[in-house]
């Protein structure tokens, strides 16, 4: 598989504190990469890092020669807070991930607003399309973020903890559909919800500071060390049911 983007020993922070040492991470063509760690471990400071939002402090990031300089990265970002009173429309959101393929003149191409009205009946918003953004709630809101984020119809998709908010109806349709997707592109998810993790995912990053990396989705107890939380866990599904000690 053709290599999409890589980390080589990559320091990064705010200001003066850094938030994640010596990391190193190659995301490849398909790849549905989890990631766990605990709160302030750096998972989202890892997400940016990859997005090209914030630039490591050493180290370096090389994104595969398909990336086109990074405009084929889709990110869907914690979405806790957004400013209710913006006048924008739902479609307007979606429509504003593909900004850099809009005409000079006359607004949108027709296939982009096909493509626009499609993700968001496949996301069952469609409805809503002519809403302000405002309107929606936090579940409907994450979904429309998430087709702006497709417009580009990426190759890597970067989604921070995008079951926030929505409904469990919608959580196990996106699961599909994120299985879906990765049929034509990698996913790198940071999630909390370790069950999730390992029903769905193709392999594991453990996020704390450093970075550990499991070539494959089982969860094992020095996984559950290095996410620093004591958990029982019983997964279901796919995966056989297990029930791990306590760590200290």
């Amino acid at each position: 598989m053709a290599m999409l983007i890589k980390l080589d020993h990559v320091y990064a922070g705010y200001h003066d504190s850094l938030v994640l040492e010596d990391v190193s991470l190659t995301v490849n063509e398909h790849d549905f990469i989890g990631v766990i760690g605990p709160n302030g471990g750096g998972k989202t400071t890892l997400v940016k890092v990859i997005s090209g939002l914030l630039k490591p402090v050493s180290g370096s990031v090389y994104l595969g020669n398909e990336l086109e300089g990074g405009k084929r990265i889709g990110y869907l970002p914690q979405i806790n807070h957004f400013d209710r009173q913006f006048p924008v429309t739902v479609l307007d959101v979606v429509l504003s991930g593909a900004l850099n393929r809009r005409q000079w003149f006359g607004g949108f191409k027709g296939e982009i607003r096909e493509k626009a009205h499609h993700l968001l009946e496949k996301t069952g918003i469609k409805t809503v399309s002519s809403q302000p953004i405002g309107s929606l709630s936090g579940g409907q809101a994450q979904r429309a973020f998430l087709c702006r984020a497709l417009m580009t119809d990426p190759l890597v998709l970067l989604l921070d903890e995008p079951t926030n908010f929505v409904d469990r109806e919608f959580e196990k349709n996106l699961y599909q559909l994120l299985s879906e997707l990765n049929e034509s592109m990698a996913i790198v998810m940071v999630s909390h919800d370790l069950g999730i993790i390992s029903s769905h995912v193709k392999t594991i990053a453990c996020v704390n500071k450093t970075l550990h990396y499991h070539d494959g989705p089982e969860i094992s107890t020095e996984q559950l060390a290095v996410y620093n939380c004591p958990i029982d866990l019983v997964a279901h599904g796919p995966v056989p049911h297990r029930v791990l000690k306590v760590h200290k």
